[in-house]
């Protein structure tokens, strides 16, 4: 995939506006994901024909847009199944776009392998760390399993993040008592998007550093010293290799999009705020406590909206060793 590591540095000017676009496309997809779409709103907002939107869409992305919205329907049921327990089959098809509950069915068994129904019956965010054992023993379907990624199970093991994490951080008072219920409004963000290796800190490391190598040659922006990171997709039920990941910044109401940096709108909404002073390495093991350990203990199911961090940097010390995180968990009440 020739998206994968692209970023706003990138300086040949085709190359450029076919990933601005492309880029537009899909936060055009986001946006409206759950209603009925047309190749052509896609193309006019995009800036580009449907005909070639959809050519340089596919030769990017490696699928066409029909397929790519069906695949991010399919891949947002399936975790409104598992994080939204109170849903019913047929609230989740309708959330998702399908037109009706037995298309949703057919298509959904038609890609996983399994029903809806089924994985309602057997895969609850509150056992999560069963998850592996569950889709070997009690659903044991080999298309299932292959589509899942069952390794990014693992990291959700309280043995494991109180190895990497600490045991403070699941101490009633130093641990539950830093997570705070919070609402944002919308933030307008400029962003580079990079697709694959969100498990990869390296990867990350590097993807931040360039960001913000970017945002300190700004003028208007050299003095900032925090930015955001979008996980667009998580990585349970999408492909490590199509996992979306925006790096972001905050811009002014006269902040110009042009061909070589995109715009987008993060929308407001309820989110639990976690805040920490880290290290790179350690960010996938707090958003698993969060998600494995404190949201179950909560008044809330995961909200499908994405995951929101925002990185603050200290002074004199590389963004890619430590910084202060503000992890922001998408909720919705039960």
């Amino acid at each position: 995939m020739s998206l994968i590591d692209k970023n706003i540095t990138k300086t040949d000017p085709t190359t450029q506006r076919k990933l601005h676009s492309i880029n537009r496309a899909m936060d055009f997809i986001d946006t409206h994901i759950n209603e009925k779409l047309s190749l052509t709103d896609i193309g006019n907002y995009a800036n580009y024909s449907a005909q070639h939107l959809q050519k340089i869409f596919s030769e990017t992305i490696g699928e066409g847009i029909g397929e790519y919205i069906k695949r991010l329907r399919l891949e947002q049921a399936i975790r409104q199944l598992i994080y939204n327990p109170s849903r019913t089959i047929l609230n989740v098809s309708e959330n998702c776009g399908f037109s009706n509950q037995a298309n949703f069915s057919s298509t959904f068994k038609q890609h996983f392998g399994i029903s809806p129904s089924k994985v309602k019956k057997h895969l609850h965010f509150h056992n999560l760390g069963q998850f592996r054992k569950i889709i070997n023993n009690e659903i044991n379907n080999h298309h299932f399993s292959s589509v899942v990624n069952s390794d990014m199970f693992t990291v959700y093991n309280k043995e494991l993040l109180l190895q990497k994490l600490g045991a403070e951080f699941f101490d009633e008072n130093t641990g539950y008592n830093r997570v705070q219920l919070t609402t944002i409004s919308d933030i307008a963000v400029a962003y580079s998007r990079n697709i694959g290796g969100v498990h990869n800190p390296d990867k990350i490391g590097s993807a931040h550093y360039r960001f913000y190598t970017w945002l300190m040659s700004q003028t208007n922006y050299n003095n900032k010293k925090e930015y955001y990171t979008h996980t667009l997709d998580r990585t349970d039920f999408t492909s490590l290799s199509k996992c979306r990941y925006d790096v972001a910044s905050t811009v002014a109401d006269n902040f110009a999009e042009n061909s070589s940096i995109n715009t987008k709108i993060i929308k407001e909404g309820r989110y639990a705020m976690f805040s920490c002073d880290t290290s790179r390495k350690k960010v996938p093991f707090i958003w698993a406590y969060l998600i494995s350990v404190w949201l179950p203990s909560s008044a809330y199911e995961l909200n499908n909206r994405p995951l929101l961090q925002k990185n603050i940097i200290h002074p004199d010390i590389n963004p890619c060793d430590s910084f202060t995180v503000e992890f922001y968990l998408p909720l919705t009440p039960k």
